[in-house]
């Protein structure tokens, strides 16, 4: 069963991939002068003394690798992170057994 979920959320993204507009074509900035995201997360989390992080959607680990933290949790359905469920069912499961992630 898991192993169809994930074909389905890989099918889902390839043919997101192949037919929705591509808006990257669009942007006349340059992005390589500005900070990258994970950078900027890592600084919020040592100003504020944060011990702990979650990302929701971490396909392909961009981010979520290079988050520096005590304990970090990442859901996604197909790949990345470390919890493999969709961010629906993760909120479900967290709330219906009491468990906190974070």
């Amino acid at each position: 069963m898991k192993y169809l979920i994930r074909k389905k959320y890989k099918l889902i993204y390839l043919f997101n991939k192949m037919f929705k507009e591509k808006f990257d074509k669009k942007l006349e900035f340059d992005w390589s002068k500005s900070s990258k995201r994970f950078t900027i997360i890592n600084t919020i989390i040592k100003k504020m003394n944060y011990e702990k992080y979650l990302e929701i959607g971490c396909f392909k680990d961009e981010a979520f690798e290079k988050i520096k933290i005590k304990t970090r949790v990442g859901v996604d359905p197909v790949s990345g992170g470390n919890i493999r469920l969709t961010s629906d069912n993760f909120f479900l499961k967290t709330k219906k057994n009491s468990i906190s992630f974070l």
